[in-house]
C-alpha cells in the first residue's frame, strides 16, 4: 500500500477515485484508498470489516463477472463524511440492472475507514428480475 502522503487530501476525491477504480475493475488501486480496518456496510447484508476481507469479496464479484457502474448523480462533504447519490448499474452476463444508491464514506488521513451503501432490496431485485425479462432469459414454471 502507498503511503499516506500520496493519498488525495480532499475527502469527495478519494470517493470518486475509489468509485472509478472499482469502475475499471481496479481492485488493488481501490484499496489503496481504504483504511485497514475498514467498515463495508450494506442494506440488508452482513457487515464487513478489514480491508483484505473487502478485497476478498471484491475479487470474488469480478471473477463472477460482475460489472459496476456508478453514476453519481449528487455528492457532499463535512468533516471528512462524504454523502454521495448514485446509480448503480450492475451487468452479468446478458442482465443489466440499474437502481439507486445512497452512500456514506467517512474519510480519515485520506483513506475509507468506513463505506455504507443504503439501497431498496425490494427494487434491486426487480431490477434484476426486469433486466432477466428484457434479456429474453426462460421464465421457470411454477
Amino acid at each position: 500500500m502507498s503511503d499516506s502522503a500520496d493519498l488525495p487530501e480532499d475527502p469527495t476525491t478519494v470517493v470518486r477515485e475509489f468509485l472509478y477504480a472499482l469502475e475499471m475493475g481496479e481492485i488493488d488501486e481501490a484499496l489503496e484508498l481504504v483504511d485497514p480496518d475498514v467498515v463495508w456496510r450494506n442494506t440488508g447484508l452482513p457487515t464487513v470489516r478489514g480491508r483484505e476481507r473487502v478485497r476478498w469479496l471484491l475479487i470474488r464479484q469480478f471473477a463472477a463477472r460482475i460489472a459496476l457502474s456508478a453514476r453519481i448523480t449528487h455528492i457532499a462533504e463535512d468533516a471528512g463524511s462524504v454523502l454521495v447519490e448514485r446509480i448503480d448499474d450492475l451487468r452479468f452476463g446478458r442482465i443489466d440492472a440499474s437502481f439507486d444508491v445512497w452512500a456514506r464514506f467517512d474519510i480519515v488521513d485520506g483513506r475509507i475507514t468506513l463505506w455504507h451503501d443504503r439501497y431498496s432490496p425490494g427494487g434491486v431485485i426487480g431490477r434484476v428480475l426486469l433486466g432477466a425479462a428484457r434479456a429474453g432469459l426462460p421464465r421457470r414454471s411454477r
